[in-house]
């Protein structure tokens, strides 16, 4: 399978799951805990954690099916210096 797909079919089943769980539990765990004023603030952290952590994903996937689209060719590598780094003096390290 390739690098393409395989990041696809983790983020298409992790999308899937999350939806599953904010479906059964968040509603729930939200109207048993959101009264209380010091409990909201880490519940609504908590979720902008997980919807934060799922688009990491999605970005990761597009940069992954974008970066599989270019030729090896056009894959941009960091530059190595051609010329070595000459010390001067009688510096400390």
């Amino acid at each position: 399978m390739g690098g393409r797909a395989r990041w696809f079919i983790v983020a298409v089943s992790l999308t899937v799951m999350d939806a599953v769980v904010a479906q059964n539990d968040c509603g729930v765990i939200w109207q048993a805990w959101s009264g209380i004023l010091w409990i909201r603030a880490p519940l609504l952290l908590l979720g902008a954690i997980w919807v934060g952590s799922l688009a990491d994903v999605w970005a990761q996937v597009f940069r992954e099916m974008r970066r599989s689209k270019l030729p090896q060719a056009a894959e941009i590598t960091p530059r190595m210096a051609t010329d070595p780094i000459e010390f001067k003096g009688d510096g400390d390290v």
